[in-house]
């Protein structure tokens, strides 16, 4: 039992890199485990109720759930990964309002001024 356990730690900790890459670049993923957290936690707390939800449905859901993403993978063009919720440093943010003001030509109070001009 206990080497049954040091080898999975082994294993998790050896693909760590592989999958957190994945996920970086799936974020839908990341939202599909959480409601897979949410599917089992509600399961188990209706189990602590003596609410018998059979296992073949819960599986079931998850095996949808993961078919109907990897179609949407498929069918998806690859895209840039989009960055949930994580901060940037303030430099990269102004870099990034001064490489948009530049593309566009116009800035945003002349947009106010010009459009309170026409009224």
């Amino acid at each position: 039992m206990i080497a049954a356990i040091v080898l999975a730690v082994g294993v998790m900790m050896f693909l760590a890199g592989a999958i957190n890459d994945f996920v970086e670049k799936h974020p839908t993923i990341k939202i599909l485990a959480l409601s897979f957290l949410l599917l089992v936690g509600l399961s188990l707390i209706g189990e602590g109720f003596r609410l018998h939800i059979p296992k073949g449905y819960i599986y079931f859901a998850m095996a949808f759930s993961i078919f109907v993403e990897l179609i949407n993978m498929r069918i998806r063009p690859p895209a840039c990964p989009v960055e949930l919720r994580r901060r940037r440093p303030l430099s990269t943010v102004c870099r990034h309002e001064e490489a948009r003001k530049n593309m566009t030509g116009v800035h945003q109070n002349d947009v106010h001024e010009s459009s309170s001009d026409n009224v």
